[in-house]
């Protein structure tokens, strides 16, 4: 037993020792085993995650492609798009060559009319001036005419007052020779003065009763007294001769006159029909501006006040009787400060009172076409976003080409058109985000996300979005 026992001891002994020497090999074993497992495990990890990522990227790949494809399309679309706008452009350059022509037309229309009533005021005051003249002569003429008559009618007394002392004289039968010298002197004046003063010596002589003396009275007679008298006579009547001839000049005179008179009647009327077609044209011009300046000036305090949230705006005649000569005076009262004109407002206020201004005038006669360079640059985001909204939804049937670096603005534009520069090359990206809404049915916030993306990233570049 005691040997059997023995041999179990050594036999235990044995597999201990075994034991020991299997454990002493197969610890570093052991150890490797867990770490290949560890690796292995984190390895399949890995391959998974690879695996992932591959089909992840073969996914991606697949829709960067068809993104690809759609935008290759989009381009094509988009340039299509462009040749329209350009025959478009092209079209609207003709036709605003048009207006441009009909304009200068217009304006040199109007240079004309006012030469023409610059030509007529310059008329008006030559005439004036004739029509002075005239009448300076014809009270000349008056003045000359009434001292010709007075004269002519106190020769005339007097003739008629000598005539009757002559025929009170008896006088012995005149000889030949006195009437021959008689018929020189009166030979010296002129024919018309000659013919006419032989009817009057004729009518003299026909109408002169030679007195018959007395005796007494002849003795007391002399040849030498009557001599004497008759040749006093002579002188006198010489002397009282009337000048015809003044009074052929003054009818020649008078006719001139009455001509004279005539025309100034006639450029006169020509005056009054001009100056009143003048006044009708400036009552006319004056209402109508009147009209739109009542109008403007109306919605501009509406706008200002819509886009300024409580400001205030005015127009106001410097000269309410010449608004033309003076001009107007524009002041705004921005929310909640007092009111300022123009030159005193701040680079944002004034801003704003101009695009008031305008906007008011496109109220009152629309135009087509506006091109505006950073209307926004010295605004706030309030403020770019009230001026991008009031263009949005209160201007139709208008383009609005608008350069701004503002999201707030060119978010709300119905075309982008980015500029930037790369490589010492300036290029252009289109962009059509209703277009590309309608296409990828893409929420307005994604749409708005992808401008914002795309934008900053050309923004970086240098790029000048602009708003059509």
């Amino acid at each position: 037993m005691s040997e059997m026992d023995s041999l179990q001891d050594k036999v235990k002994d044995l597999d201990n020792l075994i034991n020991e020497k299997i454990n002493e090999r197969m610890g570093p074993l052991k150890k490797r085993r867990k770490t290949l497992e560890k690796n292995l495990k984190e390895n399949q990890t890995h391959l998974n995650q690879l695996v992932s990522e591959k089909t992840a990227a073969e996914l991606n790949l697949k829709k960067v492609e068809e993104a690809l494809a759609n935008n290759m399309k989009s381009q094509q679309e988009t340039e299509q798009e462009m040749e329209e706008i350009k025959k478009q452009i092209a079209e609207l350059e003709i036709v605003a060559k048009e207006i441009t022509e009909k304009y200068e037309n217009a304006q040199e229309e109007c240079h004309k009319k006012e030469q023409e009533l610059n030509d007529l005021r310059t008329r008006v005051r030559e005439i004036d001036a004739k029509f002075n003249a005239i009448k300076n002569s014809e009270l000349d003429l008056k003045l000359e005419s009434e001292e010709k008559f007075k004269f002519l009618n106190e020769k005339r007394e007097k003739i008629a007052r000598y005539l009757a002392e002559l025929e009170s004289i008896k006088l012995d039968p005149i000889d030949e020779d006195e009437d021959d010298q008689q018929q020189m002197e009166i030979d010296d004046q002129t024919p018309e003065t000659n013919v006419k003063s032989s009817e009057q010596e004729k009518s003299k002589k026909e109408h002169m009763i030679i007195p018959i003396l007395s005796d007494e009275e002849l003795e007391h007679l002399s040849v030498d007294m009557i001599e004497k008298n008759i040749k006093s006579f002579h002188h006198e009547r010489q002397n009282l001769s009337p000048n015809f001839g003044a009074i052929e000049t003054f009818r020649k005179n008078r006719r001139d006159y009455l001509s004279k008179v005539a025309d100034l009647d006639d450029i006169t009327a020509k005056r009054d029909l001009y100056m009143e077609h003048l006044r009708e044209t400036k009552d006319r011009r004056f209402k109508e501006f009147k009209t739109g300046y009542l109008i403007i000036a109306r919605k501009l305090k509406e706008l200002y006040r819509s886009i300024t949230l409580g400001g205030d705006a005015d127009l106001e005649f410097i000269d309410s009787l010449d608004p033309f000569s003076e001009g107007i005076n524009y002041a705004v009262r921005p929310n909640k400060k007092t009111w300022k004109i123009n030159i005193h407002l701040s680079g944002g206020e004034k801003t704003l009172a101009s695009l008031a201004l305008i906007f008011a005038l496109h109220y009152y006669k629309p135009s087509p076409l506006y091109i505006m360079d950073e209307i926004d640059a010295a605004l706030d985001f309030k403020n770019v976003s009230i001026i991008a909204n009031y263009i949005k939804k209160r201007t139709r049937n208008t383009q609005f080409l608008i350069i701004s670096l503002r999201n707030n603005m060119y978010e709300l534009a119905d075309r982008l058109i980015g500029i930037y520069k790369t490589f010492n090359i300036t290029k252009s990206i289109p962009f059509d985000p209703i277009e590309f809404d309608r296409k990828f049915d893409v929420k307005n916030s994604c749409t708005q996300s992808t401008i914002n993306t795309q934008t900053t990233t050309a923004t970086q570049q240098s790029q000048q979005p602009m708003e059509n």
